[in-house]
C-alpha cells in the first residue's frame, strides 16, 4: 500500500476535469468506478459543482452555523491524494473505497464532501479521492497537519491486517518517529547547500538539453544545405554540361564559316586595290560614262565584305536561336525531373527531422518527468549526499597526499583550518591538545601590549627545597 498526497488547489472544476477524464480528452476510458461521499448527488459531474459551491459559500455556513466570521477566505479548498496497492494485488470495488473511507477518518475528512475516483490506466490498482477542505456544516476548513505522516502509519497498520509487510523502510522510520527520533536527516535539506546543488543540476540538465537541440538544428541544416547545393549543382549540370559539346561543334562550324568567307572577300579586294594601283591612269582616261560605272562597280565590290559578313553573321545567329530552343525543351524536362527529385528528397528530410525532434522532445520530456518525480520523492536527497560524500572523499585523499608528500612540510593550512586531521584518532594517544588548539592558543597575548600576560600565564618550575 501506497498513499500519496497530490496537494492541494484552488480549482474543483480543474480537478474533475483531470481524475473523471482521460488525460488530455473528454473520454472515461481510463475510470473504473466513482462514488461521492456527504453529497446530495451520485453524479460525479454535479457533485464537484456541489463542492465548489460549498467552498465559494464558506462565510455564509459558518454564519448560519453560528461560528466567527474573521479569517481570510480559503484559496485553496481542493484536497486530493490516493492510494495504490502492488501490481499482484487485486483489490475488489468495496475494499478499496473501505480503504478510502478509512483514510478519511485518519484525517479527519469523513464529514467533508468527497469523490472517490478509481482508474485502470496503470498497471497496479489505485484509487484517488478529491475532497472539500470546507465542512459543509461549519464552514471551518480542515487544517490537514501530518497528513503524510498519519498516512504513513495507516498504510503500515493496514498492510499488518493483511500480513504481508512490503515497505520494510517505513516501519522503521515510523518505529523511530514513536521513539520521537527522526526518521530522516532534514539539516541538509533545509540549508542552502542543497537547494543549491538541485538547482546545478537543473541547470546542467537545462544547458545539457539545450546543447543537444543546437546539435540537431546544426546537423538538420547541414543537411538540408548540402541537399540543396546537390540540387544547384545538377540542374547546372543539366544546363551547362548536357548539351557543351554540341555548342563547341557549332560555335567551331560558323568560325570555319566566317573564316571561309573572309578569305572569299579579301582575295577580290586584293585584286581590285592592285587593278587600281596599276592601271590608275589608264582608268582615269576613259569616257566619262565608263568611268562612271567602273567606279561604281569598284565601289560594290569594296562594300560587298560588309554585306556579306552582316548576312551571314544573322543567319548563324538564327541558327543558334533554334538550337537553343530545341535544347531549352530538352532542359526544361530534364530540370522538372531534377526539382521533383528534389522535393521528395526534401520531403523525406523533413520527415526525417520532425521523427528526430520529436524523439529528442519525448527523450527530453521523460528527463523532466524523471527530474521532477525525483524531486517530489526526495530521490534526489540522496544523490546529494553521495555527491557530498563523495567529494569529501576525494578531499581527504587530497589532504593525505599533501601530508605523505616528500617534503610537503606538514599539515597544510586548509587541513589546519579544518581541525581535524586525516589521523585525527590517534589525537588522543599523544594526549594534549590538536595542533589547531595548539595553535589559536598560543596566539593569545601575543600582541604588543599581550606579551606579559603572555608570560604570566605560563607555569613556573617548582622551587628545589635545598636552594632556599
Amino acid at each position: 500500500m501506497v498513499p500519496k498526497v497530490a496537494g492541494k488547489g484552488s480549482s474543483f472544476k480543474g480537478a474533475a476535469q483531470y481524475y473523471l477524464h482521460d488525460k488530455g480528452a473528454l473520454t472515461r476510458e481510463r475510470v473504473a468506478f466513482s462514488e461521492t461521499l456527504n453529497l446530495p448527488t451520485r453524479d460525479p459531474d454535479k457533485a464537484f459543482k456541489c463542492m465548489a459551491w460549498t467552498a465559494a459559500h464558506q462565510n455564509e455556513i459558518k454564519a448560519r452555523a453560528g461560528g466567527s466570521m474573521r479569517g481570510r477566505r480559503l484559496r485553496d479548498p481542493v484536497y486530493t491524494y490516493s492510494l495504490s496497492w502492488a501490481p499482484d494485488e487485486r483489490p475488489t470495488r468495496d475494499e478499496m473505497l473501505d480503504a478510502a473511507k478509512d483514510t478519511l477518518k485518519v484525517l479527519g475528512l469523513h464529514e467533508h464532501e468527497a469523490i472517490l475516483v478509481s482508474h485502470r490506466d496503470e498497471p497496479h490498482p489505485h484509487i484517488h479521492a478529491i475532497v472539500n477542505r470546507v465542512h459543509p456544516e461549519t464552514g471551518i476548513a480542515a487544517k490537514l497537519s501530518n497528513d503524510h505522516l498519519k498516512l504513513s502509519r495507516w498504510a503500515e497498520a493496514y498492510e499488518k491486517r493483511q500480513g504481508l509487510i512490503r515497505c520494510e523502510q517505513r516501519v522503521e522510520n515510523n518505529e523511530r518517529r514513536r521513539r520521537g527520533e527522526w526518521a530522516k536527516d532534514r539539516r541538509d535539506y533545509r540549508s542552502g547547500d542543497f537547494y543549491r546543488w538541485r538547482r546545478q543540476q537543473v541547470n546542467e540538465s537545462q544547458a545539457r538539453r539545450q546543447r543537444e537541440e543546437g546539435s540537431l538544428t546544426g546537423a538538420q541544416k547541414k543537411r538540408r544545405d548540402d541537399l540543396h547545393r546537390d540540387h544547384v549543382r545538377r540542374r547546372e549540370a543539366a544546363f551547362r554540361d548536357e548539351h557543351r559539346h554540341r555548342w563547341r561543334a557549332i560555335y567551331q562550324h560558323q568560325e570555319r564559316e566566317r573564316q571561309k568567307l573572309a578569305y572569299e572577300l579579301d582575295s577580290p579586294k586584293e585584286r581590285l586595290d592592285q587593278l587600281l594601283t596599276r592601271d590608275k591612269k589608264r582608268v582615269l582616261r576613259f569616257d566619262r560614262e565608263d568611268r562612271t560605272g567602273f567606279l561604281t562597280r569598284a565601289h560594290k565590290a569594296a562594300l560587298e565584305r560588309e554585306e556579306k559578313t552582316r548576312a551571314l553573321e544573322e543567319r548563324q545567329r538564327h541558327y543558334r536561336a533554334e538550337v537553343a530552343e530545341k535544347f531549352k525543351s530538352a532542359d526544361i524536362k530534364a530540370v522538372n525531373e531534377i526539382d521533383e527529385q528534389y522535393q521528395r528528397d526534401l520531403a523525406a528530410l523533413i520527415e526525417t527531422e520532425r521523427l528526430e525532434r520529436d524523439t529528442l522532445k519525448a527523450e527530453h520530456s521523460r528527463q523532466s518527468q524523471e527530474t521532477a518525480r525525483r524531486i517530489k520523492d526526495s530521490a534526489d536527497y540522496q544523490d546529494y549526499r553521495k555527491d557530498r560524500a563523495a567529494k569529501r572523499l576525494a578531499r581527504r585523499s587530497q589532504l593525505k597526499d599533501e601530508l605523505t608528500r616528500p617534503g610537503g612540510g606538514g599539515v597544510s593550512d586548509q587541513f589546519r583550518k579544518a581541525g581535524r586531521g586525516v589521523d585525527s584518532d590517534r589525537s588522543g594517544e599523544r594526549g594534549g591538545k590538536s595542533g589547531a588548539f595548539r595553535d589559536n592558543a598560543n596566539d593569545i597575548g601575543r600582541g604588543r601590549e599581550g606579551r606579559g600576560r603572555d608570560r604570566s600565564l605560563r607555569r613556573k618550575p617548582p622551587e628545589d627545597p635545598e636552594n632556599k
